[in-house]
């Protein structure tokens, strides 16, 4: 299908990618991963031909089509919606118009034409391919893309230019998918789409026969849609047979031989070092030592194992003990000019909770979060904090806010004075901020470096309810997986939107969906809730315009289904909470193991004669072991509070 030779990327002072080579056969499902700014948009961009590599080159097969989607920057103008993605099938409205002008002769025909009976025979031709080649079928498959991708009857007629950038980004990808070409070369196709689209793209994808390679930081979509997984990291590309999961084993497994075997050739070529120096002078070994090192100088040499990048740690320090109930609506509306968003809302956030808040863009998951925080003005009803109830916020523009011109050690110490110099910098290091990197300009920042900013101001205040709004936006894969082990080894109660399907499933004990202005409510984990979700059995908290009787007084027996359908679906909820608080405790035990042999190893380190001298070795291990204590400390904090919830 396309194959990759030997492919060269060099920038001014800086190797992007070297003696990369990657071949697609039919039938493959391949993942480009590697963190952000390794190369992976553009060896896309090089395998859809729009930019050439320094050195080597790209095969691709010669009557293959291929569909190329960039990660941002399409723009649409001059058609309506329709007209701009039918117009990525050139050969169907060739056959449309073709058929219409032989259509248009016939009728213009007189029957006893001579030319009548040949014109009808040829539209005969021309309608069985028609009909064998899908013709008809196209409409229908346009109409679903659209419709599964967010787009509405009404949109079809809109002209292009009205959609936003998010927007340019699905007409693209419906573009591509509607050309159903050979090869996909898709860059991070779900960046601009809701979980309802995620959900529609991952099983179309599944369903139709086509090659693609996907660049993607959704985990739940690469364990769902690959079977290759090409890793690109520190300039080199390694191929790994299996899904994301398979990848993160069989990595784990190579990085172990690796290390092993390089450490056993190491002790090897030791030996036979020794034995040279020690043999060489002697007479009557000095030839047999020439041998040997000769010998010694032709093993090809096992690679050291890589230098491992020091991962990012979120910080989210351990709260006091907090209420049952931390925050309480009641009736709440939320309405904005000629729209109601959602109408009488009675819910609380209880201690503990994990609560993700769903439902397609635009129809309020953002301002509810708002709503709790308090930030956002209601129509009607009361929203009550819980006494003293701390409650941190982090918005899904929270970079957008820095100050021009600032650095980074000044964001943290704008909003955190009580904190030394010194403690900034420790605190800055664990998002990933070493050394000069905390003197930097914010205007030089990427997106997910201004994301992990954004968490350093809001993560290390002692808050009982942390309130996010897409908290894995421009973060990569490794980043979003420490996020989720931050949060949940989390002490506090957590209520967060976000399209990341894997996160969702793996930290939510409770799903709110917002949508067609309602809230609907189910205590269980997000697979859970689409299969309640599909069997009618979520829980109304708000009235909205579609709301069910049990909200609004009506028929007695349809009240009392809900209550004993509430009553059922929060016996599970606690059944659920309790297997995850046994889960947490086990996993808090093993970490806290863990750190006290970590710093055990540390302060045998500072012992050590031989570093008496090394200043800096020793300023290393002081905040390493400083911020060893730290985790135990919340580890710690976080083991009794869910003893005291187990007690309760």
């Amino acid at each position: 299908m396309i194959a990759l030779e030997h492919v060269q990327v060099n920038f001014p002072n800086r190797v992007l990618v070297e003696d990369a080579s990657l071949r697609v056969m039919p039938g493959d499902r391949l993942a480009l991963i590697g963190e952000n700014g390794s190369g992976k948009s553009t060896l896309l961009k090089i395998a859809a031909g729009e930019v050439k590599p320094t050195a080597g080159g790209v095969e691709r097969q010669r009557d293959a089509v291929i569909g190329y989607l960039p990660q941002s920057g399409l723009t649409h103008r001059g058609r309506l919606l329709w007209g701009e993605v039918i117009s990525a099938l050139p050969e169907w409205l060739e056959a449309v118009e073709k058929r219409k002008r032989l259509l248009d002769k016939v009728a213009s025909l007189s029957p006893d034409d001579p030319d009548h009976e040949k014109s009808m025979a040829q539209y005969g031709e021309l309608e069985s391919t028609f009909q064998h080649t899908g013709g008809y079928a196209q409409e229908s498959k346009l109409k679903r893309i659209l419709e599964g991708l967010g787009f509405t009857p009404v949109d079809y007629e809109r002209p292009v230019e009205e959609f936003s950038a998010g927007w340019q980004m699905r007409i693209g990808l419906a573009k591509v998918l509607v050309r159903e070409p050979d090869l996909m070369l898709l860059d991070e196709p779900t960046d601009h789409l809701d979980l309802d689209a995620k959900n529609w793209l991952e099983e179309y994808l599944k369903g139709v026969n086509t090659c693609f390679i996907l660049v993607s930081h959704d985990r739940h979509l690469l364990d769902s849609l690959v079977n290759k997984v090409a890793e690109l990291s520190n300039t080199k590309l390694e191929v790994y047979i299996g899904n994301y999961s398979k990848y993160i084993k069989e990595k784990a497994e190579r990085e172990e031989k690796g290390a092993a075997d390089y450490e056993t050739q190491q002790a090897q070529l030791k030996r036979i070092e020794n034995w040279v120096a020690k043999n060489r002078v002697r007479k009557d070994r000095a030839r047999q030592a020439q041998s040997r090192l000769r010998q010694m100088n032709k093993i090809e040499r096992v690679a050291p194992p890589a230098q491992k990048r020091q991962k990012v740690h979120f910080p989210i320090r351990v709260p006091p003990r907090a209420p049952r109930i931390l925050v309480e609506l009641v009736d709440v509306t939320k309405a904005f000019p000629g729209r109601v968003l959602f109408e009488d809302v009675s819910m609380n956030v209880e201690r503990g909770e994990r609560i993700a808040v769903v439902g397609p863009n635009g129809a309020g998951k953002s301002t509810l979060l708002r709503v709790l925080v308090g930030s956002e003005k209601i129509q009607g009803g009361i929203r009550v904090v819980g006494d003293r109830v701390s409650v941190g916020y982090y918005a899904q523009d929270e970079g957008a806010w820095f100050r021009p011109g600032e650095s980074l050690l000044d964001v943290i110490m704008d909003t955190s004075p009580q904190l030394t110099q010194g403690e900034v910098r420790s605190l800055l290091a664990r998002f990933r901020f070493r050394g000069d990197d905390v003197f930097k300009s914010v205007d030089a920042l990427s997106g997910g470096e201004r994301a992990r900013l954004a968490m350093a101001r809001v993560f290390p205040k002692r808050h009982h309810l942390l309130l996010l709004d897409e908290p894995t936006n421009h973060l990569d894969i490794v980043s979003r997986q420490a996020l989720l082990e931050a949060l949940r080894a989390y002490g506090g109660t957590l209520v967060f939107v976000s399209h990341d399907r894997y996160f969702i499933q793996e930290i939510a004990t409770r799903v709110l969906e917002v949508r067609d202005e309602r809230i609907l409510s189910f205590p269980g984990s997000y697979e859970d809730f689409l299969r309640a979700k599909d069997e009618g059995r979520l829980i109304p908290v708000s009235a909205g315009r579609v709301a069910g009787t049990a909200n609004r007084g009506g028929d007695a027996r349809e009240e009392e289904k809900q209550d004993r359908l509430r009553e059922r679906e929060e016996r599970k909820a606690e059944q659920r909470r309790e297997q995850r608080r046994t889960r947490q405790i086990a996993r808090i035990e093993e970490e806290i193991s863990e750190l006290e042999a970590s710093l055990k190893e540390v302060e045998r380190e500072m012992g050590d004669p031989g570093l008496a001298r090394d200043h800096l070795a020793l300023e290393q291990l002081h905040d390493r072991a400083t911020t060893i204590r730290d985790d135990l400390r919340e580890r710690y904090a976080t083991w009794e509070d869910l003893h005291e919830e187990e007690a309760e």
